[in-house]
């Protein structure tokens, strides 16, 4: 009997050790630059957005899909805010959006975090970076690959895949066969990537699609030597945008694949155990205080979103 007993208070303090471990699983907080409004038709209906910056909710929704809290990063932080921001988060993602990548507050805001993303790996922690559309052209751009136009905007496409990837860890079985056979990817870019031009030196080409006009373009991505990647499509739009002007495809195969991304980019940002210092500070900096604004019935912006979360 007290063999008995003893197998039981072993099993029962196992049973406890376990759910403290699983109670006490990290709690991920992504970054996401802003970037300023620049659709004039947007602005022309709502004129008290012009001169703001803005991050479509559907980006902050995608993340807290897969277990995360969002940050707002802007480029008018001091030194002292962004460190203390990106010393507490557990990744960046990029985000698409009208706007240049040659002098804009976007593009010298997303280079600077890449280059502190890239010093923090190489000190051995592992930060990962989702780019998606503009935000992997951002990623492409900051490495001096080459851009040329494509046909490729307001459609949607299947992929072609060249080799696995760790943002596919877990579910690349589940969704190839699909993402292969159906137009399951929703392209809103002039611009792309090329697996045949370019050095390439960078970025491995994951998977491609093919535009309008027959030209093979990169659609997915992944840095060689850190874990940075790419998606030229948007899997946030599949999932929590709704204007019936644009190409998304919401069907469950769609979903599904999106779903796949967010969950792959959070399982990489689990592979650090950074945080907030506190429930205060992570309640001040993530975006669960704010509230979006609703320009949904503006179906003439350059992308039209259902809500938007806007910044001085």
């Amino acid at each position: 009997m007290k063999i008995f007993f003893c197998l039981v208070s072993l099993l029962f303090n196992f049973l406890i050790k376990f759910s403290k471990s699983e109670n006490d699983e990290q709690r991920l907080s992504i970054g996401i630059p802003v970037m300023k409004i620049t659709d004039e038709n947007l602005l022309n209906h709502k004129p008290e957005l012009r001169g703001k910056s803005y991050i479509a909710a559907s980006y902050v929704k995608f993340v807290e899909l897969a277990g995360s809290r969002a940050v707002a990063i802007t480029p008018n932080l001091s030194d002292n805010q962004l460190n203390t921001i990106f010393n507490s988060i557990n990744g960046l993602l990029f985000p698409g959006g009208n706007v240049n990548l040659v002098d804009s507050k976007y593009y010298h805001l997303t280079k600077r975090l890449a280059e502190m993303a890239s010093k923090l790996n190489d000190e051995g922690i592992h930060f990962p970076i989702l780019g998606i559309c503009r935000g992997m052209q951002a990623l492409v751009k900051h490495s001096n690959e080459l851009m040329v136009p494509t046909d490729s905007q307001n459609f949607t496409s299947s992929l072609k895949w060249y080799k696995e990837s760790p943002l596919f860890r877990n579910s690349f079985y589940l969704i190839k066969n699909d993402t292969e056979l159906y137009n399951i990817t929703s392209h809103f870019h002039q611009y792309s990537f090329l697996p045949t031009i370019g050095n390439h030196t960078t970025f491995d080409v994951v998977a491609t699609s093919i535009d309008r006009k027959g030209k093979e373009f990169v659609s997915i991505i992944q840095d060689r030597t850190l874990p940075f990647y790419g998606v030229q499509f948007h899997p946030e739009k599949i999932l929590f945008e709704w204007a019936p002007t644009i190409a998304i495809p919401h069907n469950s195969k769609a979903v599904r694949f999106s779903q796949s991304i967010a969950n792959g980019f959070m399982d990489e940002a689990r592979k650090n155990n950074r945080s907030f210092k506190s429930y205060l500070d992570e309640n001040n900096f993530t975006l669960v205080r704010q509230n979006p604004i609703y320009i949904g019935d503006f179906l003439d912006s350059h992308s039209p979103f259902v809500q938007i979360y806007t910044f001085s």
